[in-house]
């Protein structure tokens, strides 16, 4: 799995940039008014592998080799709690009323756990700041 739908190869995680950018797109329509409650996808755990790649979540700092097995033994990659049977990811979107104004955060669930995205300041993820940190959203050129 780590080669096949995790981050052994850089191109296993940009497969899932559509989906991240779904997700963008949804949560700008809302955020300019258009009344959706959810949107709703159900795949194997190899997409979610992919988007949780995508994503960086317990991505570490070497890859999973042959020789370094006694190095991971403690690795974040582990698929058994990463995508197990009934995997699921849920992004949510929350409207703060702040000083500033109006401010749409971003929350990511991974197995129902509330899951800090990688590269942002706080769990809940201003929307500015997720973009800054996956600027390839806007583009997901996969050819």
């Amino acid at each position: 799995y780590f080669w096949v739908d995790g981050p052994g190869y850089s191109v296993t995680g940009q497969q899932a940039c559509v989906l991240a950018r779904d997700m963008v797109d949804t949560f700008r329509n809302i955020s300019m008014g258009m009344d959706r409650r959810g949107t709703f996808y159900f795949t194997h755990s190899g997409t979610i592998l992919k988007l949780l790649t995508f994503l960086r979540i317990n991505q570490d700092d070497s890859t999973l080799r042959s020789d370094n097995v006694m190095e991971m033994m403690t690795r974040s990659w582990r698929t058994s709690t990463m995508g197990p049977f009934g995997a699921n990811v849920a992004f949510v979107l929350e409207k703060c009323e702040e000083e500033q104004g109006v401010v749409w955060r971003v929350g990511l669930w991974v197995n129902e756990v509330l899951t800090i995205i990688p590269g942002c300041e706080e769990v809940w993820c201003r929307m500015e700041e997720f973009l800054q940190i996956f600027p390839e959203i806007e583009n997901c050129d996969f050819d």
